[in-house]
């Protein structure tokens, strides 16, 4: 499974379900338990080619000017905001707190895990943690743009009276209407259903990590800051960007480059 580029969730569940299955078979004396042996790799495992999906301008465009018709129930506006011009992965977003935007910048330090575990009943059930971030060059700042402060006080508005209505406190973002972490499938679920709502094809949520990293290139900023702002451990990793890089914005770059050098024609 793992070389096959399963998610470690996938991984994990059936693991469970062996642990399970052997458990029974060696209390009931019909073979060993063989899952002792077994060991479940950690982390997100990276699928061996990853094709990098991009919102188009216009499909941005839509999607960000729309917000406003979305359904008073709607509960992901900053989410996308967030998501488009901070390039931060869903778990990211979703274990943010108040306290981590200070002075105009977002401090990403942790988050939002799922994990899987069998409850008194022997049924699987979702647990959600908070977390560390998955490596160390994943913990970083990014300074935010106005229009993210902007939607940040209009969340924190509504939120804070839900929250008053609802009798919960809690200094996360982004919460359901009872004050728990979410389930990252409901997020997208919600988010599927504003795509369609505005007619605008439904893409995975990480397309926003995707065209922020790929912005960034568009507007030649230095890929070692890319890979800072993105979180990258390994500036190879950043450089898969620039492959969304059309060849005028590259002759653009260089005329760019001889003007700023003054070279004589």
């Amino acid at each position: 499974m793992y070389e096959q580029g399963e998610s470690s969730n996938a991984i994990r569940y059936a693991n469970l379900l062996m642990k399970k299955f052997f458990k029974y078979i060696d209390t009931e004396c019909l073979g060993r338990n063989i899952t002792a042996s077994l060991s479940v790799p950690k982390g997100n495992v990276q699928k061996k080619s990853q094709e990098i999906i991009v919102w188009e301008d216009e499909e941005i465009s839509k999607i960000l000017g729309c917000l406003d018709q979305a359904d008073s129930r709607f509960r992901f506006r900053l989410f996308i905001v967030l998501a488009y011009y901070t390039g931060c992965r869903i778990g990211e977003i979703l274990g943010l707190t108040y306290d981590d935007i200070q002075d105009g910048t977002l401090s990403v330090n942790k988050q939002h895990a799922r994990d899987l575990a069998f409850d008194e009943d022997g049924n699987v059930k979702a647990k959600y943690d908070i977390n560390v971030p998955k490596t160390a060059n994943s913990i970083r700042k990014i300074p935010l743009h106005k229009a993210v402060l902007t939607e940040l006080r209009r969340h924190k508005t509504w939120h804070m009276k839900e929250q008053l209505k609802n009798g919960y406190r809690t200094n996360y973002l982004f919460t359901t209407d009872s004050g728990n972490l979410y389930d990252p499938s409901n997020v997208r679920t919600a988010l599927n259903r504003y795509y369609k709502k505005i007619g605008v094809e439904e893409k995975n949520i990480h397309a926003y990590r995707h065209t922020f990293g790929t912005n960034l290139c568009r507007q030649g900023v230095p890929i070692q800051t890319a890979s800072k702002l993105l979180g990258h451990d390994d500036i190879s990793t950043t450089a898969k960007y620039y492959v969304n890089v059309s060849a005028d914005e590259k002759a653009q770059a260089i005329e760019k480059l001889a003007v700023n050098l003054a070279i004589p024609c």
